[in-house]
């Protein structure tokens, strides 16, 4: 017999049979498994070794004062627990502020105006208003509102009055 007959033979009895006739090769198995245990292990111990070095090369510094090693916790956060109730709160005493009168400096006689009354006074007395171009005049005069200053301390009038002035 040929060894290509043996091996047709050998084939033909293990699917008659159903299932497998040789063994496994538990050489090679149990090899794998011990180089796999030596692997393993060997990485374990060079990861413990290569953490053992870095702990040692990244310790701080000896604290310069006895002192330094103390922890200073920061404060606790401010937390809103009643963020709407606050909020209208605020609210409140704002639009109070904005809407009633009361004195802001007594001693130098500052008062608050509501914004509704302080916006009719200034519709009234108008804002101020700077010269410009006008050498040799004060502004102190300048600065007050039109309807408080006079006729002649404006630019317009005092240039009129200056040009008649030339022509006489």
């Amino acid at each position: 017999m040929d060894d290509k007959d043996r091996a047709g033979a050998v084939d033909r009895q293990a699917a008659a049979r159903g299932y497998e006739t040789r063994d496994a090769n538990t050489r090679g198995v149990v090899g794998f498994l011990a180089g796999l245990f030596v692997a393993l292990n060997l990485l374990l111990f060079g990861t413990w070794w290569l953490f053992r070095v870095y702990s040692v090369v990244d310790r701080p510094p000896a604290p310069a004062s006895s002192f330094a090693s103390e922890r200073q916790i920061p404060p606790a956060p401010d937390l809103e627990i009643n963020g709407r109730e606050d909020f209208l709160n605020i609210f409140t005493k704002q639009q109070q502020e904005l809407e009633t009168y009361a004195w802001q400096d007594r001693k130098a006689g500052v008062v608050r105006v509501p914004i509704e009354r302080a916006m009719e006074l200034l519709l009234e007395k108008g804002l101020p208003v700077v010269p410009s171009g006008t050498e040799g005049q004060s502004t102190v005069g300048s600065l007050a509102p039109k309807s408080r200053r006079s006729a002649a301390n404006a630019p317009s009038a005092a240039l009129h009055e200056g040009s008649r002035g030339d022509d006489q």
